[in-house]
């Protein structure tokens, strides 16, 4: 099938491969492992803006082809320090972790056992005093001991069973780690302690795609020394990579060819313009890929959600980002799900290699469900968003990195899409 990809996904520590069938395209994953110091070139403004630190790209990677030739830096990012201050997590630590679950005690106990959990520690836990019954529910408030020894098979076979499937659960709705897992997101000086960095890396675990999770926010916050570790702990753990991208030019550059890949078929106007304007002049060879966006992109990159931008606690997501990116603006009813995949079905149509500079990549679950979409930019760059929460930014990541925050089944889809010539945006 031309412009579907198919995944099969064993641990995301091998190489992972995006093999788009009925064409010669490849793109693949690279490992990232040492550090980065160069500093990062500019970024947009006008959003919330993070702390920016270099991150843990050997060196620069570049990609070649019809878009020219892109060189890549990594940059982590850090949520500011207003949005801590009004995370839940920051809020509700002291009430301790709690397992809830609709159903009478027999059942839990079953659920338990076919979680992966010894005898001794089951009946420790049906027990007095971290049992309690009432009301149809089960709540089992489990000791620390008990939460550590769990093994990581064993927690990603019980943290989906416990409590309802609501946005505040957060074992049903568990932190993605990115490819690497919180090692990567913690080689950036994050001020943890060793123990508290081990700690964390303990306690995550895989889903059944082969993605790294992690749930127990009450328990290491709770073992933190004091308010500056907790802070810097949800900073750390909800860190964000992103990619710091300059379009590398000389007199070798093929004018036309990158003019056109940038100007997308006349839907990018002020990033063609732009880049005409510096080609022009022989002495600039770098140009940051920020000044070709479009102006939605260019606003958003590298920045994350203002309130009033949302409505209530949902935040644009990352399909309201997608299908507005030829925008001048994201429109309100982009924060509607159904009017996004509305406009999905009247406005776009397969698209077929070579990938085009705005193309939609959207993933999809072996049930069926659309669980992502994202932009397609230059080589394994691609505009993302990942997920709706105020505290996710916009940012450029390569396809190994998006892709290993929804492993979440054994064989996912993807799918390229492309505006049809008569739409705009």
């Amino acid at each position: 099938m031309r412009g579907s990809c198919h995944f099969r996904t064993g641990r995301v520590w091998t190489l992972l491969c995006l093999q788009l069938l009925g064409c010669a395209h490849l793109l693949q994953a690279l490992e990232r492992t040492a550090a980065l110091t160069e500093p990062p070139g500019s970024t947009a403004t006008g959003n919330s803006a993070p702390s920016i630190n270099p991150g843990s790209m050997t060196a620069p990677v570049v990609y070649e082809g019809h878009w020219g030739k892109v060189r890549v830096r990594e940059l982590t990012l850090e949520i500011p320090d207003a949005n801590v201050g009004h995370s839940k997590e920051l809020q509700t630590w002291r009430s301790g972790t709690k397992w809830e679950f609709y159903n009478d005690l027999a059942t839990v106990t079953r659920i338990l056992r076919d979680s992966g959990l010894d005898e001794s520690s089951i009946e420790r836990l049906t027990r007095a005093p971290f049992a309690e019954y009432r009301d149809g529910a089960t709540t089992i408030r489990p000791p620390h001991d008990l939460i550590i020894g769990l093994s990581p098979q064993t927690r990603a076979r019980l943290y989906p069973r416990i409590g309802l499937p609501v946005r505040d659960n957060k074992f049903q709705n568990a932190v993605p780690f990115i490819s690497g897992g919180f090692p990567r997101l913690a080689e950036v000086p994050s001020g943890l302690s060793a123990e508290t960095i081990d700690l964390i890396c303990s306690l995550s675990y895989p889903k059944r795609g082969g993605g790294l999770y992690f749930s127990d926010w009450k328990l290491v916050l709770s073992r933190a020394a004091d308010d500056t570790e907790r802070l810097r702990i949800i900073k750390t753990i909800t860190r964000e990579i992103s990619l710091h991208a300059s379009l590398e030019l000389s007199r070798a550059t093929d004018r036309s060819a990158v003019l056109d890949y940038w100007g997308a078929g006349g839907r990018n106007q002020t990033g063609r313009t732009a880049l005409e304007a510096i080609l022009e002049n022989p002495g600039i060879q770098r140009l940051d890929l920020v000044h070709l966006l479009p102006p939605v992109a260019k606003r958003l990159i590298n920045t994350y959600p203002e309130r009033e931008e949302g409505l209530g606690d949902d935040m644009p997501d990352c399909f309201a980002t997608a299908f507005s990116f030829f925008s001048n603006a994201l429109p309100p009813r982009m924060l509607d799900g159904e009017s996004v995949l509305e406009i999905h079905r009247e406005r776009y149509e397969r698209a077929t290699a070579p990938w085009r500079f705005g193309d939609v990549l959207m993933i999809q679950s072996s049930q069926g469900q659309w669980i992502h979409a994202c932009n397609f930019i230059a080589g394994e760059i691609l505009f993302t968003k990942n997920g709706r929460s105020n505290n996710r930014p916009w940012v450029f990541q390569t396809t190994d990195d998006v892709l290993s925050s929804y492993l979440v089944d054994e064989k996912i889809q993807a799918f390229f899409f492309r505006l049809k010539p008569e739409f705009r945006e």
